[in-house]
């Protein structure tokens, strides 16, 4: 059951929000409350999840929030990638925050993006049976891996780790494909040897006892190459960046003060997350505690800069490698700072 937050509560994590967005209010807002009103709003389209945390914030900021932009916020959670870049695609969304990957395919495709920020890094889990003698990624080698989908990040992160050391994903492993819930099961009656996972997924495979994690595949990315590995990122279509540069300004300026309130509030947070989110995360604010403990505060915390570019390149010409994409990706051609 969702657990309510106390008035208490929500008057502290008022004050401390409020404070940390003296950064935000340095952004010029719209002018006249007039306008503030009648402004379309932005419609911003999220995948659910742990990551989601610091948009239910502003959710549960919303006036505050609203007041700064100068226009009003339409959330629209997806449980899936698939629906929700067919809702950009046909204009249903203003702004996407989804995997970097699959948005890179919808730019070389010929639907033309910008990416106006990262949002976070990866931050996923190789499980086993904890009687299972794997304990280094190394030890895949002949085995089999589960991951939710071909085309997703646990796939790519997975193949880009086994790749780093020294191994085909290709033909040294072999990847089958189920929904999340599924490898679980499949990893406690070991008819699968291994599977990436994230948080809340981890932490609700963990509960048995049955399972161990068996690294950071972030970790392994650090190690070989000195560099974080970016996941998710916010997008906006070509054609409306240079016209609406203004509002996304300050939609950043706000989204990266609801992730420094994150971070640093986060028992706060989780509770504002669990009752904003009581219809799509389902998680209770000691649920959300329990996977933010493995899932790590792995938010991108500054904006696009060279140094950004030149990872999220590093990162895309790995993937090409495996065929990921067909051809290379040009990061810095549409990942621009509004």
């Amino acid at each position: 059951m969702t657990k309510r937050i106390s008035n208490s509560t929500e008057a502290l994590s008022r004050k401390k929000f409020l404070g940390l967005m003296g950064g935000a209010a340095l952004v010029p807002l719209a002018s006249g409350a007039a306008k503030a009103q009648t402004s379309a709003p932005l419609r911003v389209g999220f995948i659910v999840g742990i990551e989601s945390i610091p948009m239910y914030v502003m959710q549960a900021r919303a006036a505050e929030v609203e007041a700064r932009l100068g226009f009003p916020v339409r959330w629209m959670p997806y449980l899936n990638t698939g629906d929700q870049l067919n809702a950009f695609r046909t204009g249903a969304i203003d702004v996407v925050e989804s995997g970097i990957s699959a948005l890179a395919t919808l730019h070389i495709e010929g639907f033309p993006i910008r990416m106006i920020r990262g949002y976070h890094y990866v931050s996923f889990k190789l499980l086993a049976h904890k009687d299972s003698p794997i304990a280094r990624i190394e030890d895949l080698r002949g085995r089999t891996v589960g991951v939710t989908s071909l085309a997703g990040t646990s796939y790519v992160a997975t193949a880009v780790a086994l790749r780093a050391s020294g191994m085909d994903p290709r033909s040294d492993v072999q990847v089958i494909t189920a929904a999340a819930t599924n490898l679980i099961a499949s990893l406690e009656t070991r008819r699968l040897d291994a599977a990436t996972l994230w948080d809340p997924f981890v932490s609700q495979a963990m509960r048995s006892g049955n399972l161990k994690v068996v690294l950071d595949l972030r970790d392994i990315y650090r190690r070989r190459f000195n560099e974080n590995f970016m996941q998710t990122g916010v997008a906006v279509p070509a054609p409306a960046f240079e016209a609406n540069r203004a509002r996304l300004q300050r939609f950043n300026a706000e989204l990266n003060a609801a992730i420094e309130f994150s971070i640093a509030n986060p028992t706060e947070a989780n509770a504002l997350a669990a009752v904003n989110g009581r219809e799509s995360l389902r998680r209770s604010a000691e649920e959300i505690a329990e996977a933010r403990r493995s899932f790590e505060d792995a938010w991108v915390r500054e904006d696009i800069n060279p140094a950004m570019v030149r990872e999220v390149q590093s990162s895309f010409d790995r993937m090409q490698e495996l065929n990921v994409f067909r051809q290379r990706v040009d990061v810095a051609s549409f990942w621009v700072r509004p």
